[in-house]
């Protein structure tokens, strides 16, 4: 068996379908790709570079960007009440699979949810749907009791407690460089659309190289690329990279934020799912 990628988009649809800024367990925020490799005795595994030491100023460096990203995601995520996210995710030929009831898992897609949290950003509540880029709905899931329950293919998921990561988990990674998986991080300034960004890679990076059932060329690195508005520290997309061996660079996901909003509550049509039975 060679290693593979699974998706955690392909994990959601069959599965829990949580969505957050990232569909990567709920507690990473919602639609990134994450990828694991599995390897078995034909095939040795490749293994992850020796963690760096963080490098002189990498601490100042890592707590301005968490600065810069707490200014936007404090106001949303702590404070009671209902969060309203919805983003666009566009994947590059990812092998989703199909999930029970036989229909194609959409590569592109928009993922919309509504949380209800309490003071200390804990969810509560939440109702997620997804739909395709034509509008029609692919799977809805709801979060209630602890546990999220798929009404399109009757799954829940075990109990968990979890706060939604707007930015992906990005704090969190820049601050594990040297102790957990990720080997470096870097940041740069740069204009978008006509208004300053700054763009925050993380790498993990792998030797021997290594490769993904479904990508045909030996990967070194994954890395993962956000962009986030420098005024206001809001998160403007998040991209997940394949880097080969010969040096070309692969984006095989990409999330852009449409709508992250605190609103009143949720619309009557979402809370009214709370009241549906699982097909």
């Amino acid at each position: 068996m060679r290693p593979k990628v699974v998706s955690a988009l392909a994990v959601m649809f069959l599965g829990s379908s949580i969505v957050v800024f990232a569909l990567a367990n709920s507690k990473e925020g919602a639609a990134s790709v994450e990828l694991q490799r599995v390897d078995d005795d034909e095939s040795p595994p490749g293994h992850q570079l020796k963690l760096a030491t963080p490098g002189p100023g990498d601490a100042e460096k890592a707590a301005e960007i968490t600065s810069l990203i707490s200014r936007w995601t404090q106001p949303l995520i702590y404070n009671q009440g209902w969060l309203h996210v919805k983003e666009q995710v566009d994947q590059d030929d990812l092998g989703l699979g199909n999930p029970p009831n036989g229909v194609p898992i959409p590569q592109d897609y928009i993922s919309e949810s509504w949380y209800l949290l309490d003071s200390s950003g804990v969810v509560v509540a939440a109702v997620s749907i997804i739909s395709d880029l034509e509008g029609r709905e692919v799977q809805k899931s709801l979060f209630e009791e602890g546990a999220w329950r798929n009404l399109t293919f009757d799954f829940k998921s075990p109990e968990e407690s979890f706060t939604p990561k707007l930015d992906h988990g990005v704090s969190r990674d820049i601050a594990s460089v040297g102790s957990s998986g990720i080997t470096s991080f870097d940041s740069r300034e740069a204009t978008a659309s006509g208004r300053p960004v700054l763009e925050v890679t993380t790498s993990e990076e792998f030797e021997p190289s290594t490769k993904f059932e479904g990508f045909p060329s030996e990967v070194s690195v994954v890395l993962k690329r956000a962009v986030f508005d420098r005024s206001t520290g809001e998160l403007i997309s998040y991209e997940t990279v394949l880097r080969t061996i010969d040096g070309q660079d692969k984006v095989v996901s990409r999330v852009t934020l449409l709508v992250v909003e605190r609103v009143e509550a949720a619309p009557e049509q979402v809370l009214s799912l709370f009241k549906e039975e699982p097909k």
